[in-house]
């Protein structure tokens, strides 16, 4: 599996509630509900795919569940924690984005960044409430243009259902 060309996006998953796609060296993922096994094996696949071709890319992961009842479920936790270990010495910045409003959303933000506060991932991973603005911070780091990013995130989230 050949990755894209820099900037090109490329569609690899997708249905009416993910869509998982790069947009070379990032990994751009929306999810309104938990990212199932086949889908978190495909993210895995392309972090290896982006070491095999010695990118220090990223990911752009979207959350914008109804629900949160029940928090992070655990298997999901426990891939992303093993893929940030096993990347971290390799990868670059990545952001996670927290579309959830009120009570939930806040607490959801809050959570990610207080384990965030307990790693040495600070400055790599940052947590935040609006696409927009995880772009304007991502996209610098990778050599990315800030408008370009967003665009993309927007082209390929337009194929999952609003939430």
């Amino acid at each position: 599996m050949l990755l894209p060309a820099r900037g090109v996006l490329e569609v690899r998953s997708v249905d009416d509630e993910h869509v998982i796609a790069l947009f070379n060296p990032l990994v751009l993922a929306f999810f309104s509900r938990p990212p199932s096994a086949d889908e978190l094996t495909l993210i895995a696949a392309l972090a290896e795919q982006g070491r095999v071709e010695n990118i220090a890319g990223g990911m752009l992961f979207v959350v914008a569940r109804k629900n949160a009842s029940g928090g992070i479920e655990p298997r999901v936790r426990e891939f992303f924690e093993q893929l940030v270990r096993e990347n971290s010495g390799h990868f670059g910045a990545s952001a996670v984005v927290v579309l959830m409003k009120g009570f939930g959303g806040a607490l959801m933000r809050s959570f990610l960044t207080g384990l965030l506060l307990l790693t040495r991932k600070r400055k790599m991973l940052q947590i935040f409430g609006s696409v927009e603005e995880a772009c304007r911070w991502l996209a610098p780091l990778h050599a990315l243009d800030a408008e370009s990013l967003f665009e993309a995130y927007e082209k390929a989230a337009a194929k999952v259902a609003k939430v």
